[in-house]
């Protein structure tokens, strides 16, 4: 999946600054001048000032697609597991990255596991870390392969759910299980506040 849009529904998460007194904000105009909205992206939102709480929300409780956004429950988890340990060498990325060895790569084709393999064997896990959430320049393939070499090394999807639904009582409806007919996670703008809420806490 591209990195930057989904393919059905966007889900946006707005955090506001303190600022002092200021005259009312038009949210909804707000909203309209990002430029995310088109036909076949539903918007999804909540706009949090600190100090003051929710202040304008959109169907915060609505199931959407979340697409890349649920790596941020998969780098929480991470650094929960390895967090002191973030510049060893995941061992073992290359072999897990040959053809038919995990079903994780199952979806890669071979000549794009021969270049993740180029491009993420020898990675420590916060290279992998940066790669996966987009910071680092690379191609589609390695971004998300990168994320399947992570969830891999922290037990797969449900052993990354059951650890964050112990963290936090306000992360147990995160699910990094959850999927559509697309293979997109879906999840709520109201449980990804809480998750990125979390995770700079």
């Amino acid at each position: 999946m591209h990195r930057l849009l989904p393919r059905i529904m966007f889900c946006v998460l707005a955090w506001v600054a303190p600022c002092g007194a200021a005259p009312a904000t038009d949210w909804e105009k707000e909203i309209q001048r990002l430029g995310l909205e088109c036909p076949g992206i539903q918007l999804g939102y909540e706009v949090v000032i600190e100090g003051k709480g929710v202040v304008k929300s959109r169907a915060p409780d609505v199931p959407r697609a979340a697409a890349s956004a649920i790596k941020t429950a998969i780098a929480l988890d991470l650094l929960g597991a390895h967090g002191m340990n973030m510049d060893e060498v995941l061992q073992g990325s290359e072999s897990l990255l040959e053809p038919g060895t995990h079903p994780a790569m199952s979806g890669f084709t071979s000549e794009e596991l021969a270049h993740c393999r180029t491009e993420l064997a020898g990675r420590t896990y916060r290279d992998l870390l940066s790669i996966m959430m987009g910071g680092r320049a690379t191609s589609n393939e390695a971004y998300n392969a990168a994320c399947n070499l992570i969830m891999i090394k922290l037990g797969g999807p449900e052993s990354i759910t059951r650890r964050l639904h112990g963290l936090d009582p306000s992360l147990r409806g995160i699910s990094s299980t959850d999927t559509c007919s697309n293979g997109t996670g879906m999840e709520t703008t109201r449980r990804l506040r809480a998750l990125w809420y979390r995770s700079i806490a």
